[in-house]
């Protein structure tokens, strides 16, 4: 490839062009895994990213999200509080009293 100062203005612009499309179509991409989680609290647009950050620069889904990058890094390393593993432990005693019913007791039936 020619270096820049030999590409014509025409080649220039398609070259800026093609990465605004680029840059567009990769925002699209994100916007329709995430559009829901725009309008959600700050939880769970981080959970969004963290479950979307192998696939998509955090950086670019920190901006489309509008949040920003060193919050997101802040809470990822955070370590979980009390509260946190109390509920993370009663899902699980939830959802092996709902395995144990062969997946016929819901919430109002399960002690």
């Amino acid at each position: 490839m020619p270096l820049n100062d030999k590409l014509t203005a025409e080649d220039q612009e398609i070259r800026i062009l093609k990465k605004k499309l680029k840059d567009a179509e990769l925002e699209n991409g994100i916007l329709k895994k995430g559009g829901s989680h725009l309008f959600q609290g700050r939880l769970r647009k981080y959970e969004f990213i963290k479950s979307h950050m192998n696939l998509f620069a955090v950086e670019k889904l920190c901006k489309i999200i509008n949040t920003s990058s060193s919050s997101f890094y802040k809470w990822i390393s955070r370590p979980k509080s009390n509260r946190d593993k109390k509920t993370e432990e009663l899902s699980l005693l939830v959802k092996q009293a709902y395995q144990d019913s062969d997946q016929i007791y819901g919430s109002p039936r399960i002690p």
